[in-house]
């Protein structure tokens, strides 16, 4: 029975035989990519490369050049093709930098095995330093300021 609307019929119509190859092509390609990982397609700035000491002490001085990080990420925004407006993208380059630099900051604890426990005696002598520290902190002021103290005392 032909009512005139067989444009949807699969068997008959070669658009949509198409579509379909395409379409399976499509999702083939998609899954592949999800399967093996996206290709990166930006290795990262310029400075990142590494994460030793050396390292990151440069990027810090070159995050404390003024205007220099905002230029370079200004430069990037007007060069790269992004959805990010320009405060988006300084938002995202900062956020990157201080991933980099805790990350350069915390590469000792990279090669600690997960969960070992810290020593006793480190534990006693850092907690002992810690200790002073805070008291000084506390005490120190008040000192500075009372009777006690000999700079302080006028005859």
């Amino acid at each position: 029975m032909d009512n005139g609307y067989n444009c949807n019929t699969f068997s008959s119509n070669g658009w949509l035989i198409t579509f379909y190859i395409l379409w399976c092509i499509y999702f083939a390609l998609a899954s592949s990519q999800i399967r093996v990982g996206l290709p990166q397609i930006r290795k990262g700035s310029f400075m990142v490369g590494e994460y030793d000491i050396v390292s990151c002490y440069t990027f810090r001085a070159y995050l404390a050049i003024p205007f220099i990080f905002e230029l370079r990420t200004i430069i990037d925004w007007t060069f790269t093709k992004t959805a990010l407006d320009v405060f988006q993208w300084m938002k995202l380059a900062e956020i990157q930098a201080i991933f980099y630099v805790t990350k350069c900051i915390n590469a000792s604890y990279f090669t600690k095995k997960l969960g070992s426990p810290i020593g006793k005696f480190f534990k006693i002598v850092q907690g002992f330093f810690l200790m002073i520290f805070v008291l000084v902190l506390l005490v120190g002021p008040i000192l500075l300021f009372s009777q006690i103290n000999p700079v302080g005392v006028t005859y």
